[in-house]
């Protein structure tokens, strides 16, 4: 969940947190609604985004969010996971590389998922790349679910290698533009559909 304003930014404030959380809630009241804290939404600036995740306080617990993503490649990481788990949300820790695993498995956290993160690069190294980051975090025993997703590029391979071993996945315009087939899609529920389709039969 990614509310966005006027300008199209992704501020992390609680007004705008928590009317996208409300909205996703009251759409879809199961699932947990999650929200992002990358640092490009405080033009880098560590420090505000904390500030504003902080803020989250203020909001109802309908309207705060039930998970976070939190990069380990960004600034900041433990200070943001206490600040996180005060407000009891949940961390889910974007590793986007062998060495952002080892990273994770030196803090000691544990979150309650581990999002291997594949980001931009050459669409035949995707796989290779999912599996040395996997692999790294089973070899340094990082407790929790693993989410595998890639952005760009390696969108749909890595959707489908997810699906080989039962890993969970994620798919929208955040992450890429198009369908499998370099079709274009018109909003974010097609690619979540065409997605749906190539890993549940039937679906």
């Amino acid at each position: 969940m990614r509310p966005r304003d006027g300008a199209g930014r992704e501020p992390l404030n609680a007004v705008r947190a928590g009317t996208g959380v409300g909205a996703v809630r009251r759409a879809a009241p199961g699932p947990p609604a999650g929200a992002g804290t990358g640092l490009w939404t405080t033009g880098g600036d560590a420090a505000a985004g904390r500030g504003e995740v902080r803020g989250w306080a203020a909001l109802p617990a309908v309207e705060r969010p039930g998970l976070a993503s939190a990069d380990l490649s960004e600034r900041g990481f433990p200070g943001l996971w206490e600040d996180l788990r005060r407000l009891g949300v949940g961390v889910e820790a974007g590793v986007w590389s062998v060495a952002d695993a080892e990273a994770l498995a030196a803090t000691g956290l544990e979150c309650v998922r581990v999002l291997a993160e594949i980001i931009g690069g050459a669409e035949g190294t995707a796989v290779p790349r999912a599996h040395a980051v996997l692999r790294r975090l089973g070899d340094l025993a990082v407790p929790g679910p693993r989410l595998l997703h890639g952005e760009h590029a390696p969108a749909w391979v890595l959707v489908d290698e997810a699906g080989r071993p039962g890993l969970a996945t994620r798919i929208g315009l955040e992450d890429v533009l198009h369908g499998p087939a370099g079709e274009p899609v018109e909003g974010n529920a097609e690619p979540v559909r065409l997605a749906r389709a190539r890993l549940v039969p039937g679906g």
